[in-house]
């Protein structure tokens, strides 16, 4: 067997080629994945349009760029946002001998699909064919295959550190985690850009808040709850992955969010809200106490995990059943009725009806409602250590949230007559999976590092 040879001071990053060929397969599948999904949401609701095929050319030649306003910028940007996964994963699996040419053929083949899309709506009633979503379009297929020259490698690193465990995992998972928790809190990313815009923004009255309006109301009070859960990994990943203190994590989080609420009080859609950073220093300081290996370790621990999830389930279903809209009556047969006449049970059909702004805060607000239920499967399910990091099969998991779902969006149409939307449950089911895995790899995170330590 040959042996293998030294890297060079002159070469850069050898086992990126290598990281960037075996995950070749992968990411052709994350494209095809990707494009049904772009197609999906370009074509819903799937209404014919007749039209014949000389008119639909001929309109389509003469398309004409339309100014966008304030209030358009954000869709705009939506259909940016939209192509970066596919020039991203496009870039990576056509790129994999040469980033150059894998931008090149992305960039090139994203935007092919980008104009037979857009021309397929032709068709497709009531959408509209537009110049400007073609060319966000482009962009964004363009932008995607770029920024997989820059940092694809090291994201695929990254993920596959974060998969592989220990404190470099844990290190590199709260990367991927404040990366993306980045971009929810900023999308849409509807910067001002002119003076004009900044001083309407500036003078705004709800530009700048401290608490929202309605603070005791039980949407108020989850959403302040959220906020500083969401900073909850961060003062874990400082203890464990950095053996930081409660001070080090508070500080880490207020520097944080700090960035975070600066950035947002450019946009226009967004609101700046002082507490977001009290908030998450407070979660920071809670993960970073709560982080004790020896939970999982010994029995007393699991214990208190098993107990934690009982005792929570009931105030969880009562409050998530008050959040979604559960009114303490009954409505009328006919309001129910017409009601489910109306409703379209095609996944994703509302979506195209609603602002991409809505659209989106509505799926997040939906999965953050059902996480507790994939965490609460695996924390009943603790028999003993050795247990809490294996990947157990999710179909009950899966079910329980699907039936979860279903009884929220029928009790919030029969008490208080809400359209009921197929969509959340499978979003639900979808975030309830997600997090019963995100248990099972933060166990074996946590194993792995007190392993180590009585090791040592």
């Amino acid at each position: 067997m040959l042996a293998k040879r030294a890297p060079s001071s002159t070469e850069v990053c050898p086992v990126t080629r290598a990281e960037i060929e075996t995950a070749g397969s992968r990411l052709a599948l994350l494209c095809w994945l990707t494009l049904l999904a772009i197609a999906y949401e370009s074509l819903i609701p799937f209404q014919y349009r007749p039209v014949s095929l000389n008119d639909a050319i001929a309109n389509f030649l003469h398309l004409r760029w339309e100014p966008l306003g304030p209030g358009d910028r954000g869709d705009w940007i939506g259909n940016i946002v939209l192509y970066l996964p596919l020039g991203f994963f496009l870039s990576g699996a056509l790129g994999r001998r040469s980033r150059v040419v894998g931008f090149l053929f992305a960039a090139a083949l994203g935007t092919v699909i980008a104009v037979g899309l857009e021309f397929a709506q032709t068709w497709a009633s009531p959408r509209t064919v537009r110049l400007n979503d073609v060319v966000a379009e482009a962009i964004g297929a363009a932008l995607g295959a770029g920024a997989w020259v820059f940092c694809g490698p090291a994201l695929v690193r990254a993920v596959r550190e974060a998969l592989r465990g220990g404190r470099t995992g844990l290190r590199a998972a709260l990367l991927l985690y404040l990366v993306a928790y980045t971009f929810v809190a900023l999308y849409p990313f509807d910067f001002a850009v002119n003076a004009a815009e900044l001083r309407q923004r500036l003078q705004g009255a709800e530009v700048l808040g401290a608490l929202p309006h309605d603070l005791f109301s039980v949407r108020a009070l989850v959403h302040l709850l959220l906020k500083a859960a969401l900073m909850i990994p961060l003062g874990v990943a400082i203890r464990i992955g950095w053996r930081g203190g409660a001070l080090t994590a508070a500080v880490a989080a207020a520097l944080f969010t700090s960035a975070i609420e600066c950035a947002r009080w450019f946009e226009l859609s967004a609101q700046v809200n002082a507490a977001n950073v009290l908030l998450g220093a407070v979660g920071a300081v809670i993960g970073n106490r709560v982080a004790v290996l020896e939970w999982l370790s010994g029995e007393r621990g699991l214990v208190l995990i098993r107990a934690c999830a009982w005792i929570l389930l009931g105030p969880y279903v009562l409050v998530l059943a008050t959040a979604r809209g559960w009114r303490p009556h009954v409505q009328d047969s006919a309001t129910v009725n017409g009601v489910l006449q109306n409703l379209h049970w095609i996944p994703f059909y509302y979506t195209y009806y609603a602002s991409k702004l809505a659209a989106f805060g509505s799926l997040m607000n939906v999965a953050a409602s059902f996480v507790p239920v994939g965490t609460f499967m695996w924390a009943v399910r603790l028999r003993n250590a050795d247990t809490a990091g294996h990947q157990r099969q999710v179909w009950q998991t899966a079910l329980i949230a699907g039936l979860v779902a279903v009884c929220i969006e029928f009790g919030g149409l029969v008490t208080a007559g809400l359209r009921p939307d197929p969509t959340n449950v499978l979003i639900a089911i979808a975030a309830a999976v997600i997090a019963q895995r995100g248990c099972e790899w933060f166990a074996r995170i946590l194993l792995s590092v007190a392993g180590a330590e009585s090791a040592a």
